[in-house]
């Protein structure tokens, strides 16, 4: 999987280390968004173009940080313009108040390992400038603060059992911090973790979050064959409701198929063939 490490971060632009197995190059981006930094990828020979998954989520990550104006330094946007309004994510938002938005809120990556994924993530979120009150971190860390915020709010009401209340206060904390979170290499195999993340993420995405994630599998198939796996399918019919799900093996998938209608049409014409012949 290629992976971005960063050095140095501005406003105006940022360098980026891409690591690319075993091998680096150095990538100097701006604010220009995820589609013209692929696109100097592409144009410079770092990266190979004319693949079909990662255009597809380069024209959707485009989209979405199209929709992600950047805000005043200094001084707080008119609220009508402002990004955290336009998600949901005002003053209001610390409350408990649910809102209701058009369209995709978030997009979800996945595919094998090698395809780009956390690549793609990382030039979206440096397009994303850090006055967005933006995050990316890797799943499992994230996973690690959610429980440890979780232990601190129980000690602090005096709530040992974790219930939603605690979650609710938890997801609290985190919108007041994050307002764009990137998550790479989603992956749930612990049922404690398939229990709190549908609740979390119920609340956080129900109050406005954008959700940008990476993972070598598909939401339906994350936490298969999991304990009580009934627990854990509404957060992903949430991940799929309110996140452009892109499969970047989609042009296996399409080989595959296509491999499969042609043994078939050579399997018709063998049949008609044998047919024409006993006649």
């Amino acid at each position: 999987e290629h992976s971005v490490s960063f050095r140095g971060s501005s406003r105006k632009g940022t360098t980026l280390l891409l690591h690319s197995r075993g091998a680096h190059v150095e990538v100097s981006t701006s604010d220009d968004g995820p589609k013209t930094a692929y696109t100097r990828l592409v144009d410079s020979g770092k990266l190979v173009g004319g693949d079909k998954g990662q255009i597809m989520a380069v024209d959707a990550l485009e989209k979405l940080h199209q929709q992600l104006p950047v805000p005043h330094v200094g001084s707080r946007p008119k609220p009508q313009s402002a990004w955290w309004h336009k998600f949901g994510m005002g003053e209001a938002s610390s409350g408990k108040r649910r809102i209701t938005l058009p369209g995709f809120r978030g997009i979800y990556l996945h595919g094998t390992p090698g395809r780009g994924k956390t690549m793609l993530m990382d030039l979206f979120y440096m397009g994303a400038v850090a006055e967005q009150k933006r995050r990316r971190l890797h799943f499992h860390a994230f996973m690690q603060e959610v429980h440890s915020r979780m232990n601190r709010t129980s000690r602090d009401q005096r709530e040992g059992d974790g219930g939603a209340s605690t979650l609710d206060n938890v997801a609290t904390g985190i919108l007041k911090e994050t307002r764009l979170l990137c998550l790479d290499e989603v992956e749930v195999t612990d049922v404690a973790d398939a229990l709190v993340l549908r609740r979390l993420f119920d609340t956080l995405i129900g109050r406005g979050l954008v959700l940008v994630a990476t993972s070598n599998r598909h939401p339906s198939a994350l936490y298969e064959g999991g304990i009580n796996h009934s627990i854990f399918k509404p957060f992903t019919n949430l991940i799929m409701e309110h996140c452009h799900v892109i499969d970047l093996d989609i042009e296996k998938v399409e080989k595959v198929e296509n491999f499969g209608n042609v043994r078939k049409n050579e399997k018709l014409e063998r049949i008609e063939k044998v047919e024409q012949i006993e006649k």
